[in-house]
């Protein structure tokens, strides 16, 4: 079929310098083979030329020329049978998921086990804990199976409304308007509430009617919707699989259900994968699971605060104050870690152990949001008190040295006993006191009047008085003066 396709197109005129190429035809016979490696790349490249050949075509046509338009009908009749063609054999299963047996057979025999009223502990070798085990990693796959088919919907809706994605980062959400809007052009008549916030219905509304979407083609459309309900459908199954495990946790993890509640201890062991991955797990990691990136849409990060994950759903995080709500996920996230390892070596089946651990939490916790104990006030110091010793040292010393009182000041401030001081020093009342009258001590070096000593090895000796003498003559003066008797 695809290679009639093909002939019919290659039958035109604007065709024929395309097909003398060896390799071109032997992709065809790969093609008749069932080989359609090579289609994608055709695909794109015919299309691209004849769409554009038949705009030029449409203008240029006469109306009377019956056969010339009987021409163009075909070509173009040609090409939308060659595009479904193309769709059918290049269209890949979108969720494998979904038709999966085993998953379906999985999902049975959660329904049965929910008609049950377990009252006994579950232990391995019951059937049922193996199921629940299934259930976590089911868990983990239709979390990548959505993922997966929403970068398939966000990649296939982008022509037609590019900006979605961006506005809109919720997988389940983001399917919810591609479904509403499909190939509309007037969003304003569509009705987002329930879905979007109305920040978000604004913002869809102005960049929908701002920016040049192409309608999409008819069989792109059934494609993007038929993903979106697979979106949809996988969402649900994973509702119904953390419902059965949140119902299951009182015997999984006591001590975590105790602690956190079992709504959020199974959205962990579901998010981790298992009791055995969320206890290999750092307090660090578990603290931001369930963290979603959120739109600001241009508004200000002032009031978006601290994004806590599965920690900020909890009643007691919630009503803690906005300035410690931080420091309270910390230590969830780090009690969790204690008693997720406490439910995986089964040392506590009571779940005493998390109520112990939640109970020593809150009373830390309530005794953080203490009000600080008031500053006490500074008594004074009595009237006579000393003054405060001040340290001794080097660079004191020059201190009291640089700003001490000198010997010519002090003689300023004194006054002779009745004398009555005149001078003043331009008339600013004060005066020379004693200075110039009293005596002053002259420090002199002694070092200076030191007469040198007379040397021993040398027979002369100066001196400026007497000029050159000899030692012999200094010492017979010596000797007169000392041994000279009086007449």
């Amino acid at each position: 079929m695809v290679i009639l396709q093909l002939q019919i197109l290659f039958q035109f005129q604007y065709l024929q310098k395309y097909i003398q190429d060896d390799e071109f035809l032997q992709d065809l016979d790969d093609l008749d083979n069932g080989n359609f490696q090579n289609i994608n790349y055709y695909y794109q490249f015919f299309f691209q030329i004849q769409e554009s050949d038949l705009q030029i075509e449409e203008q240029e046509s006469d109306s009377e020329d019956e056969q010339n338009n009987l021409q163009h009908f075909e070509k173009k009749q040609a090409i939308e049978e060659f595009k479904e063609i193309y769709h059918k054999i290049n269209a890949k299963p979108i969720s494998n998921l979904l038709n999966d047996s085993e998953f379906k057979k999985h999902i049975i025999k959660i329904e049965e086990f929910n008609k049950l009223d377990n009252t006994v502990p579950i232990t391995v070798q019951d059937e049922e804990y193996h199921t629940i085990i299934k259930s976590n990693e089911y868990a983990a796959i239709i979390e990548r199976e959505i993922q997966a088919v929403h970068k398939f919907t966000k990649d296939m809706f982008q022509k037609r409304f590019g900006e979605l994605e961006s506005i809109v980062l919720n997988p389940i959400d983001y399917v919810k308007c591609v479904k509403l809007i499909q190939n509309k052009q007037d969003l304003n008549k569509i009705d987002f509430n329930g879905i979007l916030t109305n920040l978000q219905i604004t913002t869809v509304t102005v960049a929908g009617s701002s920016q040049d979407g192409k309608p999409l083609s008819s069989q792109d459309l059934k494609q993007i919707l038929a993903a979106c309900d697979n979106v949809i459908e996988l969402y649900e199954y994973s509702k119904k699989i953390q419902s059965y495990i949140e119902s299951r946790m009182k015997w999984i993890a006591p001590n975590l259900s105790a602690l956190v509640g079992s709504g959020c201890a199974s959205r962990l062991i579901t998010a981790a994968g298992g009791v055995e991955q969320l206890q290999r797990m750092p307090a660090c990691n578990i603290q931001v699971m369930g963290s979603q990136k959120k739109s600001l849409l241009g508004m200000s990060k002032e009031g978006q605060g601290f994004n806590r994950g599965y920690f900020g759903q909890l009643d007691f995080v919630q009503k803690a104050p906005p300035q410690f709500q931080t420091r309270l996920v910390r230590m969830l996230s780090t009690n969790v870690a204690k008693a997720i390892r406490i439910d995986y070596l089964k040392t506590c089946l009571s779940g005493s152990a998390g109520n112990r651990l939640k109970e020593i939490m809150l009373q830390r916790f309530s005794k953080i949001q203490e009000p600080p104990p008031p500053k006490l006030n500074k008594p004074l110091k009595k009237p006579d008190d000393k003054p405060s010793r001040k340290r001794g040292g080097e660079k004191y010393r020059k201190m009291k040295q640089k700003l001490g009182l000198t010997d010519f000041r002090a003689l300023r401030y004194r006054m002779k006993f009745g004398d009555e001081a005149e001078e003043e020093f331009r008339g600013s009342g004060k005066g020379f006191g004693m200075i110039g009258m009293g005596q002053v001590k002259i420090n002199v070096n002694p070092n200076l009047l030191k007469k040198p000593d007379i040397g021993t090895k040398t027979e002369n000796y100066f001196n400026k008085d007497t000029g050159f003498k000899t030692v012999v003559e200094q010492k017979q003066e010596k000797n007169i003066l000392v041994f000279k008797k009086p007449i």
